[in-house]
């Protein structure tokens, strides 16, 4: 017998909760991060979501009163340690939607379980993902990085197209510090139109969300800095170039 229900925006995030009757229990407004909403509404009140870098709900307040409805605290691996409302919304650590009875959080393709620190399914794209266990959870790094699709990992330090851009931009600038005045214009022309196209592919990617968009950012003159951004299912993800396996910009065929 079905007790709860999503309405979904695309293919990643809800808009609203349904109950065993299709009727709305909760809505959802995104507006600061891609993964976790920043209000719900409910019973006729509106509670702003407090999340932190990962896009973990920490505090769910009432915007009439200011009282704290929910609390949760977690492990770094996202064990909850401590929930004063437990069931009050949906969303759990890293921006997943928790499951109160089996304490999983689906991201995307997978279901994610904090009490191991793995995935319970194999990696859908294989080693496309840039981990070779394919059940391995960001690299073993869950304080820098998170995984909304539950395909490949993402910077957690600030959107995707804006963290390529700054490591563009700091190597045209290093250049220029060095004398290469004409080889750091090039580049942080480079730059800026990989920023913009990044920007562009976003919105493309949530228009279209099968429609998949890799946008590359050049590396300077000694290939440092570069890396690229994708944008798949309507959500960005930057690759630093550590991750990229040869390192071309762009990359062979």
């Amino acid at each position: 017998m079905l007790v709860q229900g999503f309405l979904y925006q695309n293919q990643l995030n809800p808009i609203a909760e349904l109950d065993g009757n299709n009727r709305t229990v909760s809505r959802f407004v995104y507006a600061s991060k891609a993964n976790v909403p920043d209000y719900l509404t409910k019973n006729g009140a509106t509670y702003r979501i407090i999340s932190d870098h990962l896009g973990s709900p920490r505090l769910v307040i009432n915007t009439a009163n200011g009282s704290v409805a929910q609390r949760i605290d977690y492990d770094v691996w996202g064990n909850i340690t401590q929930d004063t409302n437990p069931g009050f919304q949906p969303f759990g650590y890293a921006g997943g939607l928790y499951d109160q009875h089996t304490k999983l959080v689906r991201f995307g393709a997978r279901d994610y379980d904090a009490e191991t620190g793995r995935w319970t399914a194999k990696d859908p794209i294989g080693f496309g993902g840039g981990d070779s266990n394919l059940y391995g959870y960001v690299l073993g790094d869950p304080v820098n990085w998170g995984d909304p699709l539950g395909l490949l990992k993402e910077n957690a330090s600030g959107h995707p197209c804006d963290i390529a851009f700054g490591l563009c931009q700091n190597n045209s600038e290093r250049l220029y510090d060095k004398g290469y005045q004409g080889e750091s214009n090039d580049l942080y022309k480079g730059c800026l139109g990989a920023s913009i196209m990044c920007k562009s592919a976003e919105a493309e990617s949530q228009a279209n969300p099968f429609a998949k968009h890799i946008i590359y950012f050049p590396p300077d003159k000694n290939r440092n800095g570069g890396g690229h951004v994708t944008c798949w299912f309507g959500v960005c993800y930057f690759t630093p170039p550590s991750c990229d396996p040869v390192g071309e910009y762009p990359p062979k065929k």
